[in-house]
């Protein structure tokens, strides 16, 4: 990500994500985990906000990963 809208992220010192990739039967689950470090200044409300954010923009993602598989090629899965 490169850009965002959220009110909150001039508060946000680091953020760091964590994929994990494992084959299934059904072909690859992917889990992703997103831990943020925010500043002082109601750092509980900037979490709460970067929390409902990032979920929304990773349902995005997640749901247009989940088209493309199912739109690609046989064999490519």
């Amino acid at each position: 990500m490169e850009t965002n809208d959220l009110p909150s992220t001039k508060g946000i010192e680091a953020i760091e994500d964590r994929f994990e990739i494992e084959p299934i039967r059904e072909g690859v689950a992917v889990r992703r985990q997103t831990r943020v470090q925010v500043a002082a200044g109601y750092p509980w409300l900037k979490r709460l906000e970067l929390r409902l954010g990032l979920k929304q923009v990773h349902r995005y993602v997640f749901r247009n990963w989940q088209r493309l598989a199912r739109e690609a090629p046989s064999g490519r899965n």
